[in-house]
């Protein structure tokens, strides 16, 4: 139980990463990302890709990410 600051996180960390383009998009990339079906989206910029995992950083509000949600990026 918490109240609506700590329900905002400043990034996402992801692991067992399925890409379906040919390589991680390099740092520095901004996309958007959706961490659950319903969720509108959020802007991100790519601090680290790898082939089986990638960090991003918030680039506005991100909310209520918790482990074991998927975490799809769009271009």
């Amino acid at each position: 139980v918490g109240g609506e600051e700590d329900l905002r996180a400043d990034g996402v960390e992801a692991e067992r990463v399925n890409w379906l383009v040919p390589q991680p998009p390099a740092p520095g990339t901004e996309l958007t990302v959706k961490i659950r079906s319903r969720h509108p989206g959020a802007r991100v910029r790519v601090a680290a890709a790898g082939v089986e995992r990638f960090r991003l950083e918030a680039l506005g509000e991100l909310r209520a990410v918790t482990p074991g949600q998927a975490a799809v990026l769009y271009d």
